[in-house]
Parts: C-alpha cells; structure tokens; sequence
C-alpha cells in the first residue's frame, strides 16, 4: 500500500519557468566553460558589453566573463536575455542541457541561438 493508504489524488499543475535571473544562474552554474564577453553582445558582431566590462578592469573581449558585485545584474541580465538563454523559456532541463553543449569546442554561445 502506497502513501496515505494509496488513497492520493494526481492533480496537475502547471509550475511556470525560473525567472530570467534565475535561469541566467544555472545557466552559468552549468556551462562546461566560462563565457567570454564577446558572447555577450546583443548579436554577433554587435557592440560589446562595455560598461559590464569596466567595471571588472576586463578590456580584452576574449576574456572569460568575470561577475563581480559591481556588475552582477548586469551579468545576469546580458546572460538571461541572450537567444539561446532566452529560448528555454525558464525551463531548468532545458538550461542544463543547453549549459552542457557550451564545451571548450563550441566557438560560441551564438553557435547554439535559435
């Protein structure tokens, strides 16, 4: 006999997907490498997140993204509103598996946007 006696009602629910900041988190937490900031521009070629930058001492786009109190919502931001980021929707498998697939081999995030 399961629980309660076996006498459980199933109810769906629907559950809504982390908030952009959360996923934003594991994402990073899971990713197989660290980000650059040049991944981090609103699109290929685009314009580099500077001010982010600056506020960590990192010039050099090709550095690994450093997020420091100083630009910790920025960082998150930036991260929860890429494509590939913005894609899972919140959903935390989803985020995962797209955190795996950012290995040292994949030249860039942007390789995985929608």
């Amino acid at each position: 006999v399961g629980p309660a006696g076996g006498k459980l009602k199933v109810v769906p629910q629907p559950i809504s997907g982390l908030p952009p900041e959360d996923a934003a988190r594991l994402f990073l937490r899971r990713a197989q490498r660290p980000l650059r900031w040049e991944e981090l521009s609103a699109a290929p070629g685009a314009a580099l997140p500077l001010e982010a930058m600056a506020k960590v001492g990192a010039r050099d786009p090709r550095a690994h993204v450093v997020m420091a109190a100083a630009n910790e919502a920025e960082v998150l931001r930036m991260v929860a509103g890429h494509p590939s980021v913005a894609a899972q929707g919140g959903n935390p498998r989803r985020l995962i598996e797209l955190a795996s697939r950012l290995d040292p081999a994949l030249p860039s995030l942007w390789a995985l946007a929608p």
